[in-house]
């Protein structure tokens, strides 16, 4: 993997493609290896080293750092940090998260972590060109339904968005080449 965003949509179209058959090998201690984190080298901005940890978070992918660590920005010290990102990452389920919805050039990844109901979702926006993008998504839509009720957090801005049913809507904005990612738990 190269230090360019070029790169990191090269590892993102390869896993689009090959997530269903690696599912089936993902598990604790055995894990897919989309190569070194970028963060905090000098090719990708801060958004774009957000897409990449959500990317990798998602993924269940080991946190290998290509950086100096000596001398790495604030921005990408607390991107590496970030707590949330980590605890899915490293959740004990080991699963493989998957795309389950692309509108335009959003795409969105789905991956089940502990509590038993609760999610990890990636959303990911592509986009090189364009402002921020709104997006709009019911949890019913993206097979989200296990619980009555479901406490969701933004990991990197670290915002609650409160409590949430199957039937509701979630309402977010995803920058340019950036990605949100969210804590979905089952409450109830």
């Amino acid at each position: 993997m190269t230090d360019s965003w070029e790169s990191l949509m090269a590892t993102l179209n390869f896993y689009v493609r090959l997530s269903y058959p690696f599912k089936n090998y993902s598990r604790p201690g055995s894990f897919s290896d989309p190569d070194q984190l970028l963060i905090g080298d000098f090719g990708l901005s801060v958004e774009q080293q957000k897409f990449q940890m959500a990317l990798w978070s998602i993924l269940s992918a080991p946190l290998f750092v290509s950086s100096d660590l000596r001398i790495i920005r604030t921005e990408s010290k607390k991107i590496l940090l970030n707590r949330r990102a980590i605890a899915i990452n490293q959740d004990s389920l080991g699963n493989l998260g998957q795309e389950i919805l692309v509108i335009g050039q959003v795409h969105i990844w789905r991956k089940a972590i502990l509590p038993a109901g609760s999610f990890a979702l990636a959303i990911f926006y592509l986009d090189i060109f364009a402002g921020p993008s709104k997006v709009s998504v019911k949890l019913v839509d993206i097979a989200i339904r296990s619980a009555a009720v479901f406490n969701i957090t933004e990991c990197f801005s670290g915002v609650n968005y409160g409590l949430y049913k199957p039937w509701h809507t979630l309402d977010c904005e995803v920058n340019p080449t950036g990605a949100l990612l969210f804590e979905i738990i089952a409450v109830s």
